[in-house]
């Protein structure tokens, strides 16, 4: 399928698509997405809950008091310590209210807290020793998180009580404004590399811990329980693996009959570098996002590199919050394979339900994200359905592309939002692989703001009573002649370029063309390439809606045709034209040849003289009649361009050439007795040429090679006879 890039919507009813897909698409798309959730089975064998030994120990035996005012602090560690040195087992908080610290749990133990049972968080920060912790995705040590757990394995918190992190508009929430230059610390240590154990908090600082924090552990369980009144997140799982969160309660703020909390950045869930990841049958009531699947920030994530994967999200209800089902904002070490399906959202006071934020200083990659058969009774009109915002918070201002691909939406059921859909994309980075099937969206604001979208793919989407059923445009360039008539990928003549438009959406549609890629022209008739150059031609096809608004652009295609009709030039430097030389020296040809376009071939550069091919760089010039020759150099460039350049000059002789010329024979050997060759040497002292042929003759074959004899008797009888 050709590629479509669809941008700004500026009103509500702009779209008014109504086409349809052949039936083999619409059957090859429902296979695609079938398949996608074949993966769930697979996962979710992954995901077992732990279990425990069949033995109880009730805090109340260490010392624990429910009055709501004892400190219990040591009570739960020591429950939990004996549980854990007895290989396992259930740590019972009875009925009651019970104050404590920080608490830390250790495998094999789950933590029981029963109907009718409160366990109250501390207010005092300095009930919370500093561990390894990480916050907004910063590995940093910390005030402890009120339940922490590092390194271990088949842990659990269930029951039917409830956990109050007495947060609240006088502690710990107030920390969120004195927290701005700490915020600034952590991202120097993370963009900096400083080791994690010299990045100390607490005490001074205001980092708010979160509520629930497994780290580094496996085979968790959390269920059953009420939490309310949190710091900051709420279940924060951090690097682990086989997580299950379900029928909890979740409510860290917002007006609700659990708790009157309107807690900052309470996130419900947030999976962080996690994978193998159930959360099912909670209700979410949060002061932030309800679910938002992080994967580290920016160096910090890259540096730690692990994604969070493999999560499936089903059966929950949504209330308020900022965003139902969010991805990022912290996602570097990226966020791939997450399904959600059969969830509610219903409150006027949620944002968003499907949202996904993040930038180019965080980078990563997001795919393969499928939802399914979810609800979205109510929405607020501040964000929107499915919204894509790629310039959150820093913007476009790091080397860290983004990508987001593969994002499929089936039966989704919503009404009110701002936005059906929103994409804020980069050019660079466009959003690939966006599906939606078999889905209405009613009440919304405005029904699309797409930027930067390749390829949707809508069938049997409804916004606002309009069905969208998309095939992309498309634009074919057809080139004259249709392969290059040069080498290597030149053309050496002429070349035109035609272009024609298919768009099933629009019958006003403009194609634009452009050849330094910020000019754009309406494309009329053939474009002529007849100049010399390498040209880089983008184009597209846009078409508009009854008003005349821009409703879809094509992706820019490109095409690359090279232009090269002029040969190479060559430039003889020696020998100059009509050059005379002595044939007792050696001739080396020396030549320039330049092409400023598509380079020189040097495997093609020939030389001949008098017509013949010379191998050898350099020519003694006795193989050559005395006279005149011609000097030819042939050269082509690599669009196939020859080019031939030919100089006159001449070759002589006189006493001195000879006298050279019996040396040289004599020294490679063709003269092969001295004696010999200083009697010729004595006779041309004294100009005896016929004294030198006549010995010449004489010592022909014998003590003179013939060729050498030949050689020497041409030019004393050309000396003779001038």
């Amino acid at each position: 399928m050709k590629r479509i890039m669809l941008y700004a919507l500026a009103v509500s009813l702009l779209v008014s698509w109504i086409v349809f897909f052949p039936n083999s698409a619409n059957a090859e798309t429902t296979v695609t997405i079938q398949n996608s959730w074949d993966q769930v089975s697979q996962i979710l064998s992954n995901i077992k809950p732990p279990t425990f030994p069949n033995q109880n120990f009730n805090i109340t035996d260490y010392g624990a008091v429910g009055d709501g005012t004892t400190d219990c602090t040591d009570a739960f560690k020591q429950a939990i310590d004996a549980a854990n040195q007895a290989g396992g087992g259930v740590v019972v908080v009875p009925a009651g209210t019970y104050l404590t610290g920080a608490i830390t749990l250790k495998s094999n133990v789950n933590l029981y807290v029963s109907n009718g049972a409160t366990i109250k968080f501390s207010q005092d920060p300095s009930k919370y020793p500093i561990v390894l912790t990480q916050d907004g995705g910063i590995e940093i040590y910390n005030y402890s998180p009120f339940i922490y757990a590092y390194g271990a394995e088949n842990i659990a918190i269930t029951g039917s009580g409830t956990l109050d992190g007495q947060a609240d508009n006088t502690h710990w929430w107030p920390w969120k404004n004195l927290a701005g230059s700490d915020g600034e610390l952590e991202n120097y240590y993370s963009d900096n590399n400083v080791p994690v154990e010299q990045r100390i908090f607490g005490n001074g600082h205001y980092i708010r811990p979160v509520f629930i924090q497994p780290y580094k552990s496996k085979n968790i369980l959390i269920q059953g329980v009420t939490i309310l009144n949190s710091p900051n997140w709420q279940i924060n799982p951090v690097l682990c693996d086989n997580v299950t969160v379900e029928d909890v309660k979740i409510c860290g703020g917002g007006p609700n009959k659990f708790g009157n909390n309107d807690g900052p950045n309470t996130d419900g869930v947030d999976p962080e570098q996690t994978q193998n990841m159930l959360i099912e049958n909670n209700y979410f009531l949060c002061g932030d996002d309800d679910i938002a699947i992080k994967s580290g920030k920016n160096a910090d994530g890259r540096r730690i590199n692990v994604p969070s994967k493999n999560i499936i999200i089903r059966n929950n209800y949504f209330s308020d919050g900022h965003g139902g089902i969010t991805i990022g904002s912290e996602e570097s070490g990226g966020v791939n394979n997450i399904y959600a399906e059969n969830n509610i959202f219903d409150s006027p006071n949620l944002d968003y339900a499907f949202r996904f934020k993040t930038n180019s200083v965080r980078g990563g990659t997001i795919e393969n994200i499928y939802y399914r058969n979810n609800t979205i009774k109510n929405l607020s009109n501040k964000g929107g359905v499915l919204y894509f915002d790629l310039n959150y918070g820093e913007g476009d201002t790091g080397p860290f592309t983004p990508i987001l691909r593969n994002i499929v939406l089936d039966n989704i059921t919503s009404n009110g939002g701002k936005y059906g859909i929103y994409t804020s994309m980069y050019d660079r980075a466009p959003l690939t692989g966006l599906q939606i099937t078999n889905s209405t969206f009613n009440n919304v604001g405005i029904s699309m703001v797409l930027q930067n979208v390749l390829d949707p793919i809508f069938l049997n989407f409804t916004v606002n009573g309009t069905t969208y059923n998309s095939i992309p445009i498309i634009t074919t360039a057809t080139v004259t002649p249709s392969q290059p008539d040069g080498l290597n990928g030149w053309y050496i003549h002429a070349a035109s370029v035609i272009l024609s438009a298919v768009d099933s959406l629009s019958t006003d549609f403009q194609t634009l063309y452009s050849l330094d890629g910020i000019t754009w022209n309406t494309y009329t008739d053939p474009i002529i390439f007849q100049t010399d150059g390498q040209y880089k031609l983008k184009y597209r096809t846009i078409d508009r809606d009854s008003k005349g608004n821009i409703q879809n652009k094509e992706a820019i295609q490109i095409l690359n045709l090279n232009i090269d009709t002029l040969a190479p030039t060559i430039d003889i430097i020696s020998p100059e034209p009509d050059c005379i030389f002595g044939d007792s020296l050696d001739l080396t040809p020396q030549f320039t040849v330049t092409d400023n376009l598509s380079g020189v071939d040097q495997n093609k550069t020939v030389i001949r003289i008098d017509g013949q091919i010379q191998s050898e760089s350099s020519i003694p010039l006795y193989v050559l009649p005395l006279g005149k020759h011609t000097l030819t150099v042939t050269a082509s460039d690599m669009a196939g361009n020859l080019n031939t350049k030919t100089i006159l000059f001449q070759t002589t002789t006189s006493i001195n050439d000879l006298k050279n010329l019996v040396t040289h024979f004599t020294d490679n050997g063709w003269i092969d007795n001295n004696g010999i060759s200083n009697s010729l040497l004595k006779k041309l002292d004294h100009e005896g040429l016929n004294e030198f042929i006549n010995e010449v003759q004489a010592q022909k074959d014998k003590h003179i090679s013939v060729n050498a004899a030949n050689i020497l008797l041409r030019d004393a009888k050309f000396l003779l006879n001038n």
